[in-house]
């Protein structure tokens, strides 16, 4: 009366678990590697010349299947800098792009470019002349939307995902 048949503590049952996961290695099989990029894509604009660092980081291949089916060689995380496109993406928040998708064919989808040598996040729209217009999201910023013709634009993928700062 009063005796268990339990072998050892709950604590101490917890305490093996535990370091038994510490010492299992972090990579899983169903996870799958993504490069994150040292460059801050300006949503106002940033120069371009700079070398960029890449390193691979690696996530469960279900979070990712959440916010694209692209193949993870096609993907890259980086930074947005700046305000302009906020509310959609804020200063410092890290966006997922999709450098498979680099045709701009439907409009009032956001994209990562290049316009001329400097580096954005922004809005892109296709005109029936062929030309882009390039918008910013922020209603506070009250600039018209810049016009790209004759391959003055470089997309370099869509923005498919954003990782918000709370």
């Amino acid at each position: 009366m009063g005796e268990t048949d339990d072998p050892e503590p709950y604590s101490e049952v917890l305490k093996d678990h535990q370091n038994t996961l510490r010492a299992q290695p972090q990579e899983r099989s169903d996870d799958i590697e993504i490069s994150m990029i040292d460059l801050r894509y300006g949503m106002g604009g940033t120069f371009l010349d700079e070398p960029v660092e890449v390193v691979k980081q690696r996530f469960p291949r279900a979070w990712v299947r959440m916010l694209t089916d692209a193949a993870p060689e096609n993907l890259f995380w980086a930074r947005g800098q700046g305000n302009s496109m906020s509310p959609t993406i804020d200063d410092g928040e890290i966006v997922l792009i999709d450098r498979g998708q680099s045709c701009v064919r439907l409009g009032d989808l956001v994209y990562a470019m290049a316009y001329g040598d400097i580096g954005m996040i922004k809005r892109l729209r296709p005109l029936p002349d062929g030309s882009v217009e390039i918008h910013s999201d922020n209603p506070t910023i009250k600039l018209p939307p810049a016009r790209a013709v004759d391959g003055e634009l470089h997309v370099i993928g869509r923005v498919v995902g954003v990782v918000k700062n709370i």
